[in-house]
């Protein structure tokens, strides 16, 4: 079987035939020859090949760029949706590959719906039964909006306001409130957002703004004349100070002298301060469990209508000689279960909670028992 280009050709039977490869761009007719091995006469047919119609699109190709909206440069895309950009014929059916070979050979099928990043470039293949297939291509650009660097969350002290500000470079501006200036003043607590547009991409950008809570005053510790603070509540680092004029960044104060003093207490807001009064009490150092009417016991007794008081003394190994209670109204006479203790130093700390509860206040100091 040999193949002809012209009928005079084969029905010489030369050596004029077709290549195994050749292609047409318009109706062709080609002759087939086919010669019986026994002498019959050889059959000479005609074959026409015809240039179908391909499927008609609206157009071959469409571009579109996309704004992603989380700002991470990527979007998932259903492409799906731009079929009607080609055809709206129901009875088309489509699908996507990565380039335009893979679409004519319907080879590479992309799932859909895809994740686009910067432009790319995704050919369609239409078939519809009864014509021929055609291709396009639609280019999608992945956008990035531009947000503030500048707008923050923030805190402001009580009864106080702000200003919200966007900054500069965006070409237009749509604050929660109406406003449309690049920052809105005179800004309470609550929530706000503002929409951000630039170069065809708007970013809604929210913003929160927040009551400073006041720090709160936990803990006064009293160990002689140092006074150690605790703090919570607030914005810390905390300051400290106790004439609410000279600040530090520790919570220790080192010989302070005895008396009243007041504690001041800062966040790094420095909205309003906290502050708690003290006072550093002369201290029991030393009894005398003799008997004599003088020193005779370590007496705490005028703290017994303080709330949560704590009064316990220790050996120096650490071990507890006494636990204060109102059974025995927080008075220690220097001895265990009736026994005299033997001469020694001793430590204590008693402790109780002032202002509704919500302080604490500890000393802690030493303790000589003299038995004679």
């Amino acid at each position: 079987m040999r193949y002809y280009g012209d009928i005079n050709d084969a029905n010489a039977g030369n050596n004029n035939t077709l290549p195994n490869n050749w292609s047409y761009t318009a109706t062709t007719t080609i002759y087939i020859r086919v010669d019986s091995p026994d002498g019959c006469p050889p059959v000479i047919k005609p074959l026409i090949f015809t240039i179908g119609a391909k499927l008609p699109l609206i157009k071959t190709t469409h571009t579109v760029s996309i704004c992603d909206e989380d700002l991470d440069g990527i979007k998932e895309m259903n492409l799906l949706t731009f079929i009607n950009q080609f055809t709206t014929d129901p009875l088309v059916t489509a699908t996507f590959h990565p380039t335009l070979l893979d679409a004519q050979n319907n080879t590479a099928q992309i799932t859909n719906p895809m994740n686009i990043t910067g432009t790319q470039t995704i050919f369609i293949r239409f078939e519809k039964p009864g014509a021929c297939p055609n291709v396009a291509s639609i280019t999608i650009t992945i956008r990035i909006p531009k947000h503030s660097v500048v707008l923050d969350n923030v805190v402001i002290c009580p009864k106080t306001l702000t200003t919200l500000d966007a900054g500069p470079g965006f070409d237009s501006y749509l604050w929660s409130t109406g406003a449309t200036t690049p920052s809105i003043s005179n800004v309470g607590p609550g929530s706000y957002w503002v929409d951000l547009t630039f170069n065809g991409c708007t970013y809604r950008q929210n913003v929160t703004v927040t009551e400073s809570s006041v720090p709160v005053i936990t803990t006064i510790e009293i160990n002689g004349t140092t006074v150690t603070i605790g703090a919570s509540g607030g914005t810390p680092p905390y300051e400290y100070s106790l004439d609410g004029v000279n600040w530090q960044d520790s919570n220790i104060f080192m010989n302070v002298p005895r008396g009243n003093h007041i504690i001041h207490v800062r966040d790094s807001n420095r909205c309003e301060e906290a502050t708690r009064p003290f006072v550093i009490i002369n201290l029991i150092n030393t009894i005398t469990p003799n008997t004599d009417g003088y020193n005779d016991a370590i007496d705490y007794s005028a703290l017994m209508d303080n709330d949560n008081i704590v009064f316990r003394i220790f050996d120096r190994y650490g071990a507890e000689v006494f636990r204060g209670s109102k059974t025995n109204k927080f008075i220690w006479d220097g001895k265990i279960t009736g026994r005299p203790v033997n001469t020694a130093t001793y430590w204590y700390f008693i402790s109780w909670t002032e202002f509704g509860g919500t302080t604490t206040v500890k000393y802690s100091s030493w303790l000589l028992v003299k038995n004679y």
